[in-house]
């Protein structure tokens, strides 16, 4: 018998799905759910490299969380994680990639680890980078003995092209020759040690008690002075005189690079500058301070800075300065100021410099510039509070004439003017001149900027913001504003800053809860 099987009928539904793939990207559209079919998530693009080295027993932080997603891509949140090898021992890395701590006794050499950048878990690359702690260092700052200038290491070859000091007492020997006459241009001086001026401090027997004597105080140092990325500490000057610093004028192709200077305590009248009282380029051959460090107090009456009192037509590079920048009354003259914690007065070019040092004074006082004339300003920013009475400015006081003010970003808590009007403050500057060229510049929304202000209250002023107007554009703290390196590398609504490990790629983000650019060298 046979079974007969009719026919049946099968009706075919087809589901249309209609949805959107996570992972920030990249097809959304409809499909047919018994057909094969397959995403293409965005490549992450993330690269290794050799990272800046650390050392021993100091404090260490970079930035390795620099996965991005093609242009086209939308962002997606991206983590960070070592998968093989390790960092060296006291160094941890975190979920946003930022390497810091303090390398261990011991953690000598050079480590090479693979970290992995991931994006909400479904899409990963892997760059490898290595890391070299040296060993701390083991020479003792040198404070030299007496106290009384020497100049053998100059004298024993006055032919040499490159002379090494290496105490307190060589280095007072450089400014005892250059007040006498000798330039040292075509020469140079190398730092070969860690020094200590407690010897030279004010109050002791050197000088009648007024301190250091400043190399080319009454003479002019236009040779170059490399610092080899030693520290001299404990630069102490008390003085009415002008031209005061480490240098107190240096010009004509001079340059002064590569040095700290810690524990500073300068007081002069006008042209008073960590590294330099004053830099002068009047004969167009490039006098420059590069990657110089100041932390301290510096006064005066007059064009005061934090690392130069006066830069005539010369470079600053890749220098910071921290702790304090005033003016004050010296004689008669009730009217002090040009105060700045870079520079006092400016007419050459500064560039991919900070600072954190409070400034105040009477008139123009900035946090980076008291007054720029016809110079360059750019990629730089400025944090300390700032105070005076007339032109006071986040980033520069005063402006005048032409030159140019770019990609830079004033993030002050506070500016405060005494003058009884808005006019003379300002979050960036507060003053323009009538050609000044102002580009992508950027302040700090929460900034309290007052005027009329009596040492305990005052009027609010509101900010006229843009990006080319004196008060600059918006932007915020946090990780999608200036505490993220993101932000500060954008060209295009950022300043603009270039990360890297050299002189022409000088900024890494700094460490802790709210991280800003330093330098490279740093």
């Amino acid at each position: 018998m046979k079974k007969i099987i009719k026919a049946a009928t099968i009706a075919v539904l087809t589901i249309m799905l209609v949805f959107a793939v996570s992972c920030d990207d990249s097809f959304s559209g409809i499909l047919n759910p018994i057909d094969p079919f397959e995403v293409n998530l965005p490549t992450l693009i993330y690269t290794g490299s050799s990272l800046p080295n650390g050392k021993e027993g100091q404090s260490y932080s970079q930035n390795i969380g620099t996965a991005v997603f093609p242009a086209d891509a939308e962002p997606a949140v991206i983590t960070y994680a070592i998968t093989a090898g390790s960092l060296p021992s006291g160094l941890t890395l975190s979920s946003v990639g930022m390497i810091s701590g303090t390398p261990a006794s011991g953690s000598t050499g050079t480590k090479s680890f693979t970290v992995r950048a991931s994006a909400e878990g479904c899409n990963s690359k892997t760059a490898v980078f290595t890391l070299t702690i040296t060993a701390a260092d083991t020479d003792e700052p040198s404070a030299g003995g007496t106290g009384t200038p020497k100049t053998t290491w100059y004298t024993a070859n006055t032919s040499a092209a490159t002379f090494t000091i290496n105490d307190a007492e060589d280095l007072a020997g450089l400014a005892q020759l250059v007040n006498n006459g000798n330039t040292f241009s075509g020469k140079t001086i190398i730092l070969g040690a860690n020094i200590d001026l407690d010897i030279y401090k004010t109050g002791t027997t050197f000088n009648s008690g007024y301190g250091w004597i400043p190399i080319g105080g009454s003479g002019s140092f236009r040779g170059v002075f490399d610092g080899g990325g030693k520290t001299i500490n404990n630069l102490s000057i008390n003085t009415g005189k002008n031209y005061q610093g480490l240098f107190g004028y240096v010009s004509s192709g001079g340059m002064v690079k590569n040095l700290k200077l810690t524990n500073v305590n300068i007081t002069g009248y006008e042209s008073v500058g960590g590294v330099a009282g004053s830099i002068s380029d009047l004969t167009g051959d490039g006098s420059t301070i590069q990657n110089c460090s100041v932390e301290g107090n510096i006064a005066g009456h007059w064009e005061v800075g934090g690392v130069a009192g006066v830069n005539y037509g010369g470079i600053i590079l890749n220098c910071s300065s921290s702790g304090e920048c005033k003016g004050i009354n010296i004689d008669y003259n009730v009217n002090n100021g040009e105060i700045g914690g870079i520079a006092g007065y400016n007419t050459g070019n500064i560039k991919n410099c900070y600072s954190t040092s409070k400034c105040s004074a009477v008139l123009s006082t900035g946090g980076l510039v008291g007054i720029n004339i016809d110079g360059t300003i750019e990629n730089c920013y400025a944090s300390g509070n700032v105070i005076s009475e007339n032109y006071s400015g986040g980033l520069i006081g005063e402006v005048l004439g032409t030159g140019t003010v770019k990609n830079n970003a004033a993030l002050n808590n506070i500016v405060y003017s005494s003058y009884n009007n808005g006019t003379l403050i300002g979050r960036v500057i507060s003053s323009i001149g009538e050609y000044t060229a102002l580009d992508n510049n950027y302040a700090n929304q929460n900034m309290i900027v007052k005027y009329n202000w009596n040492g305990t209250s005052g009027t609010d002023k509101t900010p006229t913001q843009g990006s080319t107007t004196k008060d600059g554009a918006d932007v915020a703290a946090g990780s999608g504003g200036y505490n993220s390196q993101t932000w500060w590398s954008s060209s295009t609504n950022g300043p603009g800053f270039v990360f890297g490990n050299n002189d022409n790629a000088p900024w890494k983000i700094s460490g802790g809860s709210n991280p800003l650019p330093i330098l490279y060298w740093e």
